[in-house]
């Protein structure tokens, strides 16, 4: 996997990596990346990495696809082991932890998620159309409460289920069996629960697809 840190520039980590932890499932809203690389201001031949909480974070597979951007969340340095843990979290962290009141009237599922999305600082992807309009009040929701209620509305009319994605950095609300970049998203079928772990220290590269109606 490959790993950049991006702050007031673009800096490539993967030459430093020692451990990479890329996680979730459909019981959780947000995507998870766990890594750890060497740092050491003591050893000139280490380059010194300008990292910090907040800044954002690109990861992409080792044919250079896109699989994660979120930000940094949680740092620990050791000193000791010469190295810096990361863990971060994709834009999904922040419309399930920040909350707000809204009363909405004849709107447009479609719209709630745009205005939800544009309210919290999330770029607009691509959002499910359904025309089907809603009325209720959320009252101290967070943002992924309140554009999954909406849509919930239409499934009981429809029997669609539909659910949030990051794509990139941006939100996507689809309908689960969509295709997207040639991939099919059906938690009935292959996304039920995936782990990518990598360390140089067990050479462990492994990808799992947990499901039970998998033989």
């Amino acid at each position: 996997m490959k790993i950049a840190i991006i702050a007031s520039q673009r800096t490539d980590i993967s030459h430093l990596l020692t451990s990479v932890t890329w996680s979730g499932d459909v019981s959780q809203a947000a995507r998870k990346l766990d890594f750890t690389f060497v740092q050491d201001d003591r050893d000139k031949l280490i380059p010194v990495i300008d990292v910090d909480t907040g800044y954002t974070v690109w990861a992409a597979d080792d044919k250079s696809k896109i699989c994660f951007v979120g930000n940094i969340y949680q740092i620990e340095r050791d000193r000791a082991k010469s190295q810096i843990r990361c863990i971060c979290y994709d834009n999904l962290f922040v419309l399930n932890r920040s909350k707000t009141t809204k009363k909405y009237t004849d709107a447009l599922l479609e719209d709630i998620a745009v205005q939800i999305c544009k309210e919290m600082g999330v770029y607009v992807g691509n959002i499910a159309k359904t025309g089907e309009k809603v009325s209720f009040i959320a009252n101290s929701k967070t943002g992924y409460q309140i554009i999954m209620a909406a849509y919930t509305e239409a499934h009981k009319k429809n029997e669609k289920i539909y659910q949030c994605i990051m794509n990139g950095d941006a939100l996507d609300v689809i309908e689960k069996g969509s295709l997207i970049e040639g991939l099919i998203l059906d938690s009935a079928k292959n996304m039920t629960d995936s782990i990518y772990h990598e360390s140089i220290e067990n050479f462990i590269n492994q990808v799992l697809v947990v499901d039970d109606t998998v033989e």
